[in-house]
């Protein structure tokens, strides 16, 4: 009840975060999320004390919180409001993905406060990545203060209307700010989308922390002009890649073989130690595995 009679002030909630013990941030986060208290949301973003914040409690129906979730993101390169002062923030890691997939757990019956708090301090397992600097963004308007990188977790699955609405979001965010954005994406599931927006979609993701990969009703994906066979070179520690899409030529001369373009595709295939499951779902697979082995 004291959280939700302070947060009916917008303004006087932001003055009094300041001041606010470091405890009370996930509850206070997690209030002002369902009430789409968009100034106190971009505030707290401002002055969260942990390393971590694990917004996954919060996204059980990411179509009803959009206006909260795009708060938080403005939130990472928003000046702090006159006349307020600045509370340093130690915030370097934001992570959309489901808890259970972080860590097990049989309390069911954790909050989504408890659990922000419970992923206050924690860290990715380590991944083999080489150093990579963030990406230069725009350089017309200088930020308020020299602005540390922020690494964004994300699984996605760009089947559905709601989950490509959400990523369009977080896209928008990493090729805007201010402020240099990571995106980290162990899991990438898509479906029925043209090859230039996948590949404008794997420019923007950290490709060696890609672990997962399936790809369904994505036409020419392996024609010659595609970047995307280098693209997944690139990705170091991919264990399973799943392709569903026409493999060999459709014309009678063609039939017998596999197509120049998946051959050359192979080839990048070779250089990645970790896969250990290669799925290939298609009609023109039948009766053509053995050129598939030689």
């Amino acid at each position: 009840m004291a959280i939700q009679s302070l947060l009916r002030d917008e303004a006087s909630a932001v003055q009094a975060l300041n001041e606010l013990p470091v405890d009370l941030f996930p509850l206070v986060l997690t209030v002002a999320f369902r009430g789409k208290q968009r100034k106190v949301l971009r505030a707290l973003v401002q002055a969260w004390p942990f390393p971590q914040l694990c917004l996954a409690p919060l996204l059980v129906d990411p179509a009803s919180c959009q206006d909260s979730l795009w708060a938080v993101l403005d939130g990472l390169d928003a000046r702090p409001a006159r006349g307020v002062p600045s509370r340093k923030s130690n915030l370097k890691v934001v992570d959309f993905r489901p808890y259970f997939e972080l860590v097990q757990s049989n309390d069911s019956s954790k909050d989504a406060a408890r659990s922000l708090s419970s992923f206050a301090t924690w860290m990715e397992p380590e991944v083999t990545l080489p150093e990579t600097k963030p990406r230069q963004r725009r350089s017309w308007k200088q930020p308020w203060k020299a602005w540390q990188p922020v690494d964004l977790y994300i699984n996605l699955s760009l089947g559905t209307f709601h989950g490509r609405e959400f990523f369009s979001g977080v896209l928008r965010k990493v090729k805007q700010s201010y402020r240099p954005l990571r995106l980290f994406c162990r899991k990438l599931h898509v479906k029925d989308m043209p090859v230039l927006r996948i590949v404008e979609i794997l420019n923007l993701l950290q490709l060696e922390f890609i672990q997962e990969l399936e790809l369904s009703g994505c036409f020419g994906l392996l024609s010659g002009g595609s970047k995307f066979a280098s693209q997944v070179e690139q990705m170091k520690n991919l264990c399973s890649l799943t392709l569903s899409h026409p493999i060999f030529g459709t014309s009678s001369a063609e039939s017998q073989l596999p197509s120049e373009a998946f051959i050359s595709f192979l080839s990048h295939l070779s250089k990645l130690g970790c896969l250990r499951m290669l799925h290939l779902s298609s009609e023109d697979i039948s009766g053509h595995l053995h050129h598939l082995f030689r």
